[in-house]
């Protein structure tokens, strides 16, 4: 798997030799929006990344973070919890398909649960996670074994050892014990020939050299398909011989990838394919609302919105003010939007933004406002930190009086901690925020 972030910026050379891609795949990804060009420097052109979730190349398996998040998170679950905000939003926009059609210009979606490449990735996924918890695959076996220091089998001592009597005494010099132990067999180079072969498809040239080095097998992928009955069978044995609800898990999914390995095999050689979005901003929103429990479809009424009046004629024309998120708490209006900016307050929003804002405080049919920027932040340890806020000043630096009851806070959420409570629907974050700016 190769990790990059969004945001990440290279060269169209070094873009290639990074995604171990073809000039071809490159040119793919620029017209799909993932690269785009940034800037022109000494006559060598450079491509910025701006794609979060995953990319299937014909010989790479890509995975395109948030660029809030910070190197130590690039592994498997974060790649899966990022996989699984894009599937919450993904099913909520194919409900709500025909409310917001216009809000899908910027995404770039594809359902991949419909696409043989990134079905087998999900085996390659799931399988690598196994193999870095626990290595190959083995059986887990018991043995009785003389020892003194472990707990002792009664009926192997018994019906084995010699005993020495003392009176009413029994003395057992050389008592047995049960000493589990893993072996390897047919299903454990089964596990190396499947990894092997999908390694190599969609794994880094590290990965794939040490795997290789420890999956080593006489199992060819070619007979392992070939014969795909045999070895089902051999796996369906082992699944009644095992408890261990991992090991489980991972030979069930391994079992339906061989029963299912003739489509994959003649597939060819994989298209370009991508899941995720080059505007992870409305994710951003999507999740803020979620956690926050938006109230916007029974507040919004309350909201006044422009009307032209010519020529002793008023109207309205199409849009309207449309805050991100509204709540309603001990009688405050809380107007919450959903900024992705980061790092803040290196990269922050811009006067149009803080301008709309102010706007929605004196729009909105409340005598009794807050305002509130939410930003997302890469700080796992704290889920939610109040930073400050912004409001307008003078020249000399002093706030104007009239601002004040309008001032914006300023809090930053944990984007890995706001995906898990949207997933979980934890309940916390409304009383969570009514706290750190004081209501």
């Amino acid at each position: 798997m190769i990790y990059c972030k969004e945001s990440d910026e290279l060269s169209e050379e070094d873009w290639q030799a990074k995604l171990e891609i073809s000039p071809q795949e490159l040119n793919k990804l620029i017209k799909y929006g993932v690269l785009k060009a940034s800037k022109l420097k000494k006559d060598t052109l450079f491509l910025k990344l701006e794609f979060v979730g995953e990319i299937v190349t014909n010989s790479s398996y890509i995975a395109s973070l948030p660029k809030c998040l910070k190197g130590d998170s690039e592994n498997f679950e974060t790649v899966k919890l990022v996989s699984e905000v894009l599937s919450h939003y993904f099913d909520f926009r194919k409900k709500q398909k025909a409310v917001f059609e216009s809000s899908y210009a910027e995404l770039v979606f594809e359902d991949k649960l419909k696409t043989h490449e990134t079905q087998e990735i999900e085996v390659y996924l799931s399988l690598q996670a196994y193999f870095e918890r626990r290595g190959v695959y083995k059986r887990s076996a018991f043995a009785s074994v003389k020892s003194n220091n472990q707990k002792i089998d009664w009926k192997k001592t018994v019906q084995k050892n010699d005993v020495y009597l003392d009176g009413w005494s029994a003395f057992y010099p050389e008592p047995y014990t049960k000493s589990s132990f893993q072996i390897e067999n047919i299903i454990s180079n089964i596990f190396k020939s499947v990894m092997c072969h999908l390694t190599a498809k969609y794994a880094s040239k590290d990965t794939e050299s040490l795997i290789h080095s420890e999956c080593q097998t006489y199992l060819s992928f070619d007979q392992l398909i070939d014969q795909s009955q045999i070895y089902c069978t051999h796996v369906k044995l082992e699944l009644l011989q095992t408890f261990n609800s991992e090991d489980i898990l991972m030979l069930q999914i391994l079992h339906d990838y061989i029963e299912k390995g003739k489509s994959f095999r003649f597939r060819g050689l994989n298209e370009v394919k991508l899941y995720g979005t080059n505007n992870f901003q409305i994710i951003w929103e999507y999740i803020c609302s979620g956690i926050f429990n938006n109230q916007y479809s029974d507040l919004i009424d309350g909201f006044a919105q422009p009307r032209w009046l010519i020529d002793n004629y008023l109207f309205e024309k199409k849009g309207s003010f449309t805050p991100d998120v509204l709540l309603h708490i001990n009688d405050n209006l809380i107007i919450l939007d959903a900024k992705y900016y980061y790092p803040i307050p290196k990269n922050i929003c811009g006067v149009s933004d803080i301008a709309k804002q102010l706007i929605y405080s004196q729009i909105a049919k409340s005598d009794k406002v807050k305002n509130i920027f939410l930003f997302p932040g890469d700080d796992s340890s704290v889920s939610m930190e109040y930073l400050g806020y912004v409001s307008i000043y003078d020249n000399n630096g002093d706030e104007l009086k009239v601002f004040t009851p309008q001032r914006i806070a300023v809090v930053r959420l944990a984007l890995v901690g706001a995906i898990k409570a949207l997933l979980s629907k934890d309940p916390r974050y409304v009383d969570e925020v009514v706290l750190k700016v004081g209501l």
